[in-house]
């Protein structure tokens, strides 16, 4: 019985994976307009259930999936954005979004502006 069980799991696990294979575009994560939220970019327990209070990122969130699109209202750099996220990965995530309710320290500064929550400095100049 358990061996059918196993099975059976292994046989949905698999599915799952071909289902989601071969996409034609990738749009990258949607979770839309993240600072029109009560604390901007920084994550909230209400906002991040799920996945609260965890330092790993990139399990639920990969790099080839995050900064694809800009979601928000104003205009920003995403180029420079995924430059830094793909050199310096999981290390890079609380300077903008908070530390998820994981220990650590932030560098909040370095995206941070004007003492405003979810300001970033990644704006496009716009000529």
């Amino acid at each position: 019985m358990r061996k059918h069980i196993i099975i059976y799991a292994i046989q949905i696990i698999i599915s799952i994976v071909l289902f989601n294979c071969g996409s034609a575009a990738n749009n990258g994560d949607n979770y839309g307009d993240l600072l029109s939220s009560p604390q901007g970019l920084v994550l909230t327990p209400h906002e991040h259930a799920g996945g609260w209070g965890r330092h790993d990122c990139l399990i639920c969130h990969p790099l080839q999936n995050i900064h694809i699109e800009n979601h928000s209202t104003i205009p920003v750099d995403l180029n420079q954005i995924r430059d830094i996220t793909v050199s310096q990965g999981e290390a890079s995530c609380p300077a903008c979004h908070g530390n998820n309710g994981s220990l650590g320290d932030l560098g909040c500064t370095s995206c941070h502006t004007l003492g405003i929550p979810g300001k970033i400095l990644f704006y496009k100049k716009l000529e």
